[in-house]
């Protein structure tokens, strides 16, 4: 199982570094960009959506060994 890690201080940032984690320890970054509104505040709803679909993509790399 992997999880991830966000940092909670988000406000004005186009873009955060992830910290993914499996069982074993092993740790794993991702520079994801964040969707804003059209106000400038973020878009929890497709941010929580991007971070699902990467989730997905290291859980993928992980099970095939190219990471």
């Amino acid at each position: 199982m992997i999880t991830y890690e966000v940092p909670d201080n988000l406000d004005g940032k186009d873009y955060v570094t992830v910290i993914f984690k499996n069982e074993k320890g092993e740790i794993f970054t991702k520079l994801v960009n964040i969707p804003k509104n059209q106000d400038g505040s973020i878009d929890r709803e497709y941010f929580d959506d991007i971070l699902k679909g990467q989730l997905r993509g290291v859980e993928n790399k992980v099970k095939v060994g190219s990471i």
